[in-house]
């Protein structure tokens, strides 16, 4: 009951006229990338969002429309000045196209990179250049399976990229600026992305990273985002009722320590990342000897196991979100069955 109430709010708004008293400071504000169409007043969600996500006072939540955006790119979403320096962290595919289209827009230092082992750890923070307006981090790397165990602590706004990890783990607000989140996997619809940013980021000042203040202009409604708004509404309401973002880290971390114990206890596979960095959303590894690899996959294709995938390096990923623990569980009598093989025992 409460869920239809707050869709029929959505939809409310959705029809609105042009003008409203609830301020900016206090709502979500839905945008249009490229020519400023937004409203303000769609408060439940909003409630709903800083209550699942824990968002304090002193950040604002925004519901963008990423349609027109340049490929959803954060930059042009917000609008970020092109007279800036932007240092960035690359941990896998998320933050590498990410720096692709920071690259458009603005300078691009690169400040670390871990590229060279498949992007098998997360690189260190070591160092910062003087003249770089902001540190973008990807907090994880589903593909990579890999995630940032320890933020950076700088001088200078930090921007975290969570489209992977928003709603699985807790976020520690006083460590980020700016925090973000596309849509097109799990809860956020395809055409919607979520911005949680600190009021400090938001003032204009010669030293700013915005061309402009966000959200600082109404241009009415939009008749095409109730669907999207609608879907969140209900994803959020479902996350809710399943235990929030608690549950889901729960979930997620009893499935990943019990693939990784197998994997570190069965000499008959490897894990892929640096056990500091290890995802709890996703597990890379690879059979320890490449010629026994065929055999492995005859033995997942008799259970109808179809959980793994390959990674863009080659190994096999798994995708924990996306499985149930039946399948989880399907996945290590599997790889004790094939441990047992006399075909795999010399090694």
């Amino acid at each position: 009951m409460e869920m239809q109430k707050q869709i029929s709010k959505l939809q409310h708004c959705n029809n609105c006229e042009k003008g409203n008293d609830i301020p900016l400071s206090d709502s979500v504000i839905l945008t249009c990338a490229c020519g400023g169409e937004f409203k303000a007043g769609i408060h439940s969600l909003q409630v709903l969002l800083r209550e699942i996500l824990h968002v304090p006072l002193n950040f604002h939540v925004l519901l963008v429309d990423s349609r027109k955006s340049a490929h959803r790119s954060i930059f042009s979403i917000l609008n970020f000045s092109k007279d800036i320096k932007g240092g960035f962290l690359e941990t896998g595919n998320r933050s590498s196209a990410t720096i692709s289209q920071a690259r458009k827009i603005f300078d691009v230092e690169v400040i670390g990179s871990s590229r060279e082992s498949a992007f098998s750890y997360i690189p260190q923070c070591d160092w910062i250049p003087f003249d770089i307006s902001f540190l973008h981090i990807t907090s994880t790397e589903d593909l990579q399976a890999n995630r940032i165990p320890k933020f950076p602590k700088v001088s200078l706004p930090v921007i975290c990229d969570r489209s992977a990890d928003l709603f699985t783990n807790f976020i520690s607000f006083d460590k980020f600026d700016l925090i973000y989140a596309h849509g097109g996997e799990g809860i956020i619809p395809e055409n919607l992305s979520i911005v949680l940013i600190r009021d400090s980021l938001q003032a204009t000042t010669p030293s700013s990273i915005f061309n402009s203040p966000i959200g600082t202009e109404d241009s009415g409604c939009s008749e095409t985002k109730f669907e999207d708004l609608a879907s969140l509404t209900r994803s959020l309401h479902g996350l809710k009722q399943n235990g929030g973002v608690r549950a889901n880290a729960s979930r997620l971390y009893a499935l990943s320590k019990s693939l990784y114990l197998e994997i570190e206890r069965n000499r008959q596979f490897q894990a892929v990342i640096n056990p500091r960095d290890r995802s709890m959303q996703a597990i890379r590894f690879y059979v320890t000897r490449p010629e026994n690899e065929l055999l492995f996959g005859l033995l997942l294709d008799k259970r109808n196991l179809n959980i793994l995938q390959r990674s863009p390096h080659g190994d096999f990923l798994i995708l924990l979100n996306q499985c149930k623990e039946e399948e989880i569980l399907g996945l290590l009598e599997t790889m004790q069955e094939f441990e047992r093989k006399p075909e795999v025992q010399s090694l």
